[in-house]
């Protein structure tokens, strides 16, 4: 078997293909800027949900070993985010910070990898490689997966798809240089492969199904004997340590055999898909998308499997990661299918989706690049579903500020002690005590959220902090207040409606004070995508606010004010309450 390292056709002579090419280029480079002002926008240092979990087992006293790093969260071992998670906390004081330029970082591996393979397995240049890359970049870096970006414990879902695809990209360069004699660097590449396949193993379950996909893979392309031998030991060793003790969560996880469940798979699976093209969505436009996506999908993968003679190098990498995808799909279905296919539209599931997308993409553009005319109509049909979901792209900011909100809250009933059992068991994690004993941990050693500027602001002076404004600068009440237990007593939760006159729109934050000093902090319950919709006669349930405010004694009065103008230094006294 021979392998084709001839470059691709180009209309390199084209000028339009030349415009084309660079108009892509731009939109997948202004996905990638979408998707970072996302992440440093809507950034907190708090933990979430699962998070929860690693740092309880730090607060409980165990420390880190490696019977915990290869213990079992939920289905999956995840030794890799949990090493990632130890080094947040021990060099950035778990803020979150590293995890969520990690995430990022991986992503953009990710695709100068797949840049990478189609300038060196694909033979593509000119407009053809930047048009490939432009539809690289917008998947892989695409807003609409914001869940893994704004959340660090989604590392887990970005390096098993970056490090398949360096694991299929040093396979197949390691078989390019054993077909042009080129020994130098093989053994290098083969290890590049294994360890890249084993970060993927330990990051997410899905990771196992890349041991058997690059065996194959080295079986197809008929490669040494010792080089598949090597893949099946390591894979075997894997793949066993993986199962060793393993246990399923639940029975539900189980797939059953009856035919109505399998057709609840394959529905699942295509909306896996389909959700891409329509935004958490599972109705039929969802099913017959992702449908017609994994029957094109199967047809390329077919005609690469049965072609004789030269087979591409890149056709056979986006194969492998179609195939990748697809099984991904299919075990996730496995286990999430009895929770409903709304449940498939979840934007980190999309980190999968939107590579089948871009390697199917692909794959057409280097079909059409054969043909000048099918090039200008491919190119120009990427363009413009480009620059239509670019319209789209306030949907996942609105979701990460939401979600950006919510921490907050979380953020300032910790940071007070005021013990919101209903907020945490909601917002952060199942169980509140889980999050209380890891608060208590981090108050301790003073990561995240305590580690910030605004814990150190609790019993200081007002005006030590903030400059006073005129009260004539603001407006607002006191709507409720709940007595709630707090850390050394007790504490309130409170609620009410303040405006930012200079700002013409709702106050973004409270500060409470006790006797002068600072006692406690609110957040507006708006999010900054609502701001333009808002006026003096809003509806302040929409755009109301919420406080916590520790050391409330009998007979006392709380001082509040709302946080005016662009500086986050400046107060303006709205409110007063007795108790």
């Amino acid at each position: 078997m021979t392998i084709d390292t001839t470059p691709a056709a180009s209309p390199v002579d084209s000028r339009l293909s030349v415009w084309l090419s660079y108009a892509v280029l731009l939109a997948g480079f202004g996905a990638g800027v979408a998707s970072a002002y996302i992440v440093i926008s809507t950034y907190s240092p708090l933990p979430h949900w699962d998070e929860w979990a690693l740092f309880d087992h730090l607060a409980t006293g165990r420390g880190w070993s490696w019977a915990w790093l290869w213990a079992q969260h939920n289905e999956h071992r995840i030794l890799v985010p949990k090493i990632f998670f130890l080094l947040d906390v021990q060099f950035f004081r778990g803020t979150q910070a590293f995890l969520l330029a990690s995430i990022f970082l991986v992503q953009l591996l990710q695709a100068g990898l797949l840049s990478y393979s189609l300038w060196v397995l694909g033979g593509m240049r000119g407009s053809a490689w930047r048009t490939g890359t432009g539809l690289i970049a917008y998947c892989i870096l695409c807003p609409t997966q914001q869940e893994n970006l704004i959340w660090g414990f989604q590392l887990q879902f970005v390096v098993p798809a970056a490090m398949a695809t360096l694991a299929i990209l040093s396979l197949l360069l390691l078989y390019r240089t054993a077909v042009e004699q080129k020994p130098a660097g093989s053994s290098l590449l083969l290890l590049i492969s294994i360890a890249a396949a084993t970060a993927a193993t330990w990051s997410l379950a899905n990771g196992m199904l890349l041991w058997p996909l690059l065996l194959l893979t080295a079986l197809f392309l008929r490669m040494s004997r010792s080089t598949w031998l090597v893949l099946a030991l390591f894979g075997a060793t894997n793949i066993g340590l993986y199962l060793f003790h393993h246990h399923q969560p639940s029975p539900q996880s189980r797939v059953a055999p009856s035919l109505h469940a399998m057709g609840d798979l394959l529905q699942y699976v295509a909306v896996y898909f389909g959700s891409t093209w329509v935004r958490h969505s599972s109705g039929w436009i969802a099913v017959v998308a992702g449908a017609a996506g994994i029957c094109i999908s199967l047809f390329i993968v077919a005609r690469v499997v049965l072609q004789r003679g030269t087979k591409s190098p890149l056709m056979v990498q986006l194969s492998a990661l179609i195939l990748l995808c697809l099984a991904t799909a299919a075990i996730t279905a496995s286990g999430r299918s009895h929770l409903g296919l709304e449940q498939a539209t979840a934007s980190r599931y999309q980190t999968f989706a939107l590579l089948f997308w871009c390697s199917l993409g692909l794959a057409l553009l280097l079909d059409a690049s054969r043909s000048p005319t099918q090039w200008y109509i491919l190119s120009t049909v990427l363009l413009a579903l480009m620059l239509g979901f670019a319209t789209q792209v306030r949907m996942p900011l609105i979701d990460a500020q939401w979600h950006q909100l919510r921490l907050r809250l979380v953020s300032l009933a910790l940071l007070t002690g005021v013990h919101d059992h209903l907020s945490l068991g909601e917002q952060a994690y199942p169980d509140p005590q889980v999050v209380l004993r890891a608060a208590e941990y981090m108050k301790e050693k003073r990561l995240s959220i305590f580690a910030g500027e605004l814990y150190s602001q609790l019993g200081q002076p007002l005006d030590a902090v903030y400059r006073l404004r005129p009260a004539s600068e603001c407006s607002g009440y006191l709507s409720s207040s709940q007595v709630l237990p707090a850390e050394g007593g007790r504490g309130l939760r409170m609620t009410g409606y303040a405006w930012d006159t200079e700002l013409k729109r709702p106050a973004r934050a409270v500060v409470a004070a006790v006797e002068g000093r600072i006692s406690g902090f609110g957040s507006t319950l708006a999010i900054p995508m609502s701001f333009p919709t808002t006026s003096q006669r809003t509806d302040p349930a929409r755009f109301g606010w919420i406080a916590f405010v520790r050391d409330v004694h009998p007979a006392g009065s709380i001082e509040l004010y709302a946080l005016v103008g662009k500086n986050n230094l400046d107060v303006c006294p709205f409110a007063q309450a007795s108790f």
